[in-house]
């Protein structure tokens, strides 16, 4: 009795203890928790003022620039409307923003004013967007007016804004001081600089001075925007040397008083003065936009650090409630332990105990009995435990035997069984003996109906018989047999076919007693054989040249499409490195790519050049693709090329046929051009003789004659000698012209074949090919030139001067008239281009699609071969280029050429 006594005051103690200790540490955890509340709510305060400054300053911003359209919609740019429609893309997700942050808000403060100022936020975002559809109607008419709709709906979501701000920022909501000053500071800032850029904005846009009252108010914003940054720069001062404040407060003082303070002054005067203003409405929205926000990204390095000092209170008393509720936990961890270890040491020893007895009294001497500790009653269940241990011994000695000898059969049967071979034994008379389960899945039979069964009856005659002739001499020597394949028959009928080993048994005295093997099916092998020998004969009749080589580029299979293009037998190459077929057309940082493409796992395609065994060039389009086994390791690549030779000879004589087309269609007019200059090389030799002959005809006469005869002929010399030179100067000019048209027709004729890639310029090329086109286009149109600083590009000149002389023959060809063919070039980024248009009559839009095809042509019957464009076309690609075309009926046509600047791949896929 006195033990249950001792237990009741123990556990009375624990559990007064417990409630002591549980009411202290509820009380510390109510105070974390109120703490961690309070933190959420100043961090969702904090967000919230942070995005409401955010929208403010971009909803000003589209007030501004949707005033300024209104007021002007027909001088509205295709970049203004694009830059608006992404302000407001940006506005709505900064909305949307807004009002999950305020909902957050609301969910840590309640009152009416905040749920009214969320309803009122709600209906100023649907306003906004009913008076911009109302703007884009305006603007689509195009049509002026609905400005003050505009500016009263974003002015009222200004002040909603400001309405949520307030209350969000209000002193009594626990927020630390410095933080509703600082935002309100922040907001005033913004507002400020957002309202100079507004009313300054709309001037710039009218074109007009300021007025007195505009002139005022602009003072007053700036008086207020000076006040509020002073007191910004205070609020923000205790900030000042964390990461990233000063350099953020730098860029935002050299927004306002760098470039853009230079601009605002600027600006300032020629509103004041009436004179021109030095940016349009847009450069000025943009250049005051960037610099409000540096000082909202000034704002934003403020509020991260404070948003990372309410994160580290939330973090902290979010610690202290985990902490208190460990501390929960671990009390009440305490008295449960308390409580078991009373159990344990007293309570289940005595059941232990009482148990045991019990087991041992009806004979169960299977469970032992295991109790812990040094005391009176461990002592007692260790004498109960050894009288146990000598009552079972005897019992477990005869039951390992049994278990032994069942473990062994047991394992032998799993073993057998679970094997996907047949397991079988035949005795001397070759009956079967023993049939594993795998028989019924291999050929259908139950292993019970040919238990007693001749093995050769499962097979057909004619396998039995050469079975029977094969095996006889092994058999009677009792000899084992490996690997021994055979068809039997399936149940169903078909044949199987298998392959059996089996080693012979003999009994304790050495005589023999039958075979014991094991058979497999091997059906799979044979088809697998049956289904290469099909690809083979599939990879051998296909006409493309594929090519087999293991991982050491040692080329182990040919198709016959492979000796047929490279004169290669398949014995000549078999063993042999795929570089046997190397041209030495291919740069080595050309293979070096292939080889790291192919074995980083990734197909490589490209145009490359072989060579065939007779040392010509084959021109081929490849695709080395790796091989990969079971495990996902690569062990072989495979290529599949198609040979394009002869294609390859065709696109070189097209481009021939082209360019004699196109210089037949000129030839009359360079001999135009090359008599006008020829023309007056000999008018002007006819007068030179001319005038040699009357400077020295006075020299013919008497030497003596007196000066005074010939008064007249004392300035003839100087005259004659000055026509003279006249008349040199443009006979050189004219032989020079002669020359230059020569020239360029000789290299604009040169065979596509034997152009070589080099560093060339293209506005070379362009002067080149206009002075061979002259003639064609002097007659039907002024071409204007307009060339931009174009760096040497790596072409084929040649081929490119082909391309510009189509353009330029299709842009007169489409002038009926009279009319502009205007050439532009430039660059962007690593690429130019070369842009070509005409004010012709322009392309039909069914007709855009078809311009690259061979033989399509718009021209009428004799006028075009419709070869033109697509050989420019191909020309292009080669370079890696594009060529845009836009046309419209009625106004013209453009074409622009896109060009690399630097061609990426080796020579011999250039040249291919």
């Amino acid at each position: 009795m006195y033990r249950f006594k001792l237990r009741h005051i123990l556990f009375t103690t624990i559990g007064l203890l417990a409630v002591i200790t549980l009411a202290l540490v509820f009380s510390f955890g109510t105070s974390a928790l109120k703490e961690s509340r309070t933190a959420q709510r100043h961090l969702a305060a904090d967000l919230l003022a942070d995005l409401l400054v955010w929208a403010n300053t971009r909803i000003a911003q589209e007030r501004g620039l949707t005033t300024i359209a209104l007021m002007r919609p027909r001088n509205i740019s295709a970049e203004e409307l694009a830059a608006l429609v992404q302000l407001r893309e940006e506005n709505d997700r900064r909305l949307d923003a807004v009002m999950a942050a305020a909902t957050n808000f609301a969910r840590h403060t309640s009152s009416p004013q905040l749920s009214a100022a969320l309803q009122q936020l709600g209906e100023r975002i649907d306003a906004l967007r009913q008076a911009r559809r109302q703007a884009d109607a305006l603007l689509q008419q195009p049509q002026t007016g609905g400005t003050a709709a505009f500016i009263d709906a974003t002015t009222a979501l200004i002040g909603a804004m400001a309405t949520l701000r307030h209350i969000s920022q209000a002193p009594d909501s626990d927020i630390t001081p410095d933080n509703p000053i600082f935002h309100e500071t922040l907001h005033t800032v913004t507002e400020m600089a957002g309202r100079e850029r507004a009313l300054l904005g709309g001037v710039i846009a009218a074109q007009r001075p300021l007025t007195d009252n505009e002139l005022q108010t602009l003072w007053m914003i700036r008086g207020v925007f000076e006040g509020s940054r002073e007191k910004f720069t205070r609020a923000t001062r205790r900030y000042a040397g964390l990461a990233g404040v000063d350099a953020a407060r730098a860029r935002m003082e050299q927004a306002f008083e760098g470039d853009f303070g230079s601009l605002r002054e600027t600006v300032l005067l020629a509103g004041r003065k009436g004179s021109a203003y030095p940016v349009d409405a847009a450069t000025w929205y943009r250049e005051a936009t960037a610099a409000i926000d540096a000082v909202l990204a000034y704002g934003d390095t403020i509020n991260r650090l404070i948003e990372k000092q309410l994160e580290r209170r939330w973090e902290i008393a979010n610690t202290m409630n985990y902490l208190v509720g460990g501390v929960a936990v671990l009390i009440v961890l305490i008295i449960v332990g308390t409580v078991l270890l009373a159990r344990l040491r007293f309570i289940l020893p005595l059941q232990q105990l009482e148990q045991a007895a019990l087991t041992i009294g009806r004979g169960d001497l299977s469970r032992p009995l295991r109790m812990r500790g040094d005391d009176e009653l461990t002592q007692l269940g260790s004498a109960f435990e050894t009288m146990r241990t000598g009552l079972n011994e005897q019992q477990q000695q005869r039951r390992r035997a049994e278990a032994r000898l069942e473990a062994s059969t047991r394992r032998f049967r799993n073993l057998v069984e679970g094997l996907d071979e047949i397991v079988w034994e035949i005795d001397d008379q070759n009956r079967y003996t023993y049939l594993s389960p795998q028989l019924e899945s291999i050929l259908g039979y139950a292993p019970e109906e040919w238990l007693g069964g001749e093995f050769l009856t499962l097979m057909p005659v004619a396998e039995c018989a050469w079975l029977r002739d094969g095996s006889t001499e092994a058999v009677e020597r009792h000899q084992p047999c490996q690997g021994v394949e055979h068809i039997n028959h399936h149940k169903d009928g078909h044949p199987v076919f298998l392959e059996s080993s089996a080693t012979p048994i003999f009994d304790e005295q050495g005589n023999f007693r039958g075979y014991r093997g094991i058979t497999r099916d091997v059906s799979w092998r044979r088809q697998a054989e049956v289904e290469r020998q099909r690809l083979l004969r599939i990879l051998d009749q296909s006409g493309d040249l594929i090519l087999i080589a293991n991982q050491e580029g040692i080329i182990e299979y040919v198709n016959s499409g492979f000796e047929e293009a490279t004169g290669y037998r398949s014995d000549e190459v078999i063993g042999q490195h795929t570089r046997l077929l190397k041209s030495g057309m291919h740069s080595d940082a050309f293979y070096q790519q292939l080889w790291q493409t192919i074995s980083a796992g990734e197909p490589f395609q490209a145009a490359m050049i072989d060579r065939r065994k007779d040392g010509e060039l084959l021109h081929i389009e490849q695709t080395i693709t790796p091989l990969r086994d079971a495990d996902g390791w690569i062990t072989h690549f495979a290529s599949t090329a198609k040979d394009v030779t002869a294609q390859r000879r065709i696109d070189e004589q097209m481009q021939q046929s082209e360019k004699l087309a196109s210089l037949g269609m000129l030839a009359a007019g360079v001999a135009h051009e090359i008599n006008n200059p020829i023309g007056y090389v000999r008018a002007n030799l006819n007068s030179l003789e001319r005038y040699m002959a009357e400077l020295f005809q006075p020299l013919d006469r008497d030497e003596m004659e007196s000066p005074t005869q010939h008064p007249q002929s004392s300035d003839a010399p100087d005259s004659l000698r000055r026509d003279i030179d006249e008349l040199l100067q443009e006979t050189r000019e004219g032989v020079e012209r002669v020359r230059n048209i020569v020239t360029d027709l000789k290299e604009l004729s040169h065979p596509a074949g034997e152009d070589a890639w080099q560093l060339a310029d293209l506005h070379k090329g362009l002067n080149s090919t206009l002075n061979i086109a002259r003639s064609e286009l002097k007659h039907k149109a002024k071409v204007v030139c307009q060339f931009g600083e174009l760096p040497r590009v790596e072409c084929l000149p040649g081929q490119l001067n082909q391309v510009f002389l189509n353009l330029l023959v299709n842009a007169a060809q489409a002038i009926e008239q009279r009319g502009v063919i205007v050439i532009r070039t430039g660059q962007q980024g690593e690429e130019v281009w070369i842009e070509i248009s005409d004010t012709g009559k322009g392309i039909p839009p069914q007709h855009l699609k078809r311009l690259f095809e061979p033989f399509f042509t718009t021209k009428p019957v004799g006028q075009g071969t419709g070869i033109g464009l697509p050989l420019s076309h191909r020309i292009v690609e080669k370079h890696h280029g594009r060529i845009e075309v836009d046309s419209e009926e009625g106004v013209g046509s453009r074409f622009r050429v896109w060009l690399p600047i630097r061609q990426n791949v080796s020579a011999g896929e250039q040249t291919a």
